[in-house]
């Protein structure tokens, strides 16, 4: 993916990665904000108060494009 493109973590309502020269890394919407796939980016919706994943952790987006393509 590109840098700058961003994901669902797929797990929680606000959580998402952002691509940043080929490392996925963990972000998430504040809250009462959920992340939107359409928009990519942090709509206001006031259901929503998760957790999101370890901001500490990365990923690879290259591994996500892959992963992904298997999943849909």
């Amino acid at each position: 993916m590109k840098t700058g493109k961003t994901y669902t973590d797929g797990q929680t309502c606000n959580g998402f990665f952002r691509c940043s020269e080929g490392r996925s890394l963990p972000s998430s919407c504040s809250q009462g904000h959920s992340y939107n796939v359409l928009s990519g980016g942090c709509l206001p919706d006031f259901s929503c108060m998760q957790a999101s994943l370890d901001k500490h952790r990365t990923y690879s987006c290259m591994h996500y494009a892959v992963s992904s393509i298997r999943r849909f």
